[in-house]
């Protein structure tokens, strides 16, 4: 069991940002310490929407506590993901340094939530420039296909595209999701590390619920944290998002709660 402190969105309604990754995180078994970079009703994409970001000084104001009380030695990994202003990537970054000042080996997996297919960016354009400054701070970031064409400034249209688009951050691991495939009716959840990639494929479909890269990223963090290798949290991960992705055929939202059973396991 691993202690992990997240950063991302909170909603009401729905599995995106906080409201996917806690419950998932906790149900393979690992203690979460959450904060919430907002607070919504749901996920903007419904015609129906209202919430605000949470204060920066909020935030800081309790972060300070963990800092002062010494409990961020006992932080083993840090899951980040919306971040909807400058000033909150900045607070991340400032996270980040903390936890690595307290704890070494901390692992960071920074999931840079900005935006996605069809629509391009769905955060602040400076938002999204400052998010680059997280990349060479992270272990691994976990990108879509947009998320990587717009980090690595390189087209991103197949899979020789992401091996090169990897490459061109300055990061050593990227694991990028829903990307394209050596097969036209798949998309691949691609690990590249330094020369070497890893592929767990999945059928594409045409529309998916919101929230699939937040649970992804969760379900690889928490598997990760327990088997402390990869290539096996790779297919775990991805053998878990297809599960919920069966079940969530047809809503509006991910059932998440529904196929814990399926998983967790």
């Amino acid at each position: 069991m691993a202690t992990i402190l997240t950063l991302s969105s909170q909603v009401i309604k729905g599995h995106v940002g906080n409201s996917a990754s806690v419950f998932i995180l906790q149900r393979l078994g690992h203690t979460v310490w959450p904060f919430h970079t907002t607070y919504f009703s749901n996920h903007p994409g419904y015609p129906y929407f209202d919430g605000e970001h949470i204060p920066i000084s909020l935030l800081q104001k309790t972060f300070d506590v963990f800092i002062k009380s010494s409990a961020l030695k006992n932080v083993d990994a840090i899951l980040s993901g919306y971040l909807p202003t400058v000033e909150h990537v900045n607070f991340a970054r400032h996270i980040f340094e903390e936890v690595k000042a307290a704890n070494p080996k901390a692992y960071i997996l920074c999931d840079p939530t900005m935006g996605d297919d069809p629509k391009g960016l769905y955060i602040d354009r400076h938002a999204a420039e400052s998010v680059k400054q997280l990349i060479p701070l992270a272990d691994l970031i976990t990108p879509n296909r947009f998320e990587l064409e717009w980090l690595s400034e390189s087209p991103v249209h197949s899979y020789d595209d992401v091996v090169h688009a990897c490459d061109l951050l300055p990061i050593k691991t990227v694991l990028s999701t829903s990307s394209p495939a050596k097969t036209p009716y798949k998309i691949d959840n691609h690990l590249r590390e330094g020369s070497r990639s890893w592929v767990a494929s999945l059928e594409r479909k045409d529309s998916i619920p919101h929230g699939t890269g937040d649970c992804f990223a969760a379900l690889f963090l928490g598997f990760l944290l327990h088997t402390h290798d990869q290539t096996k949290a790779l297919i775990q991960a991805t053998e878990g998002i297809a599960h919920i992705l069966k079940a969530s055929s047809g809503r509006d939202e991910l059932d998440v709660i529904g196929t814990q059973g399926q998983w967790a396991c």
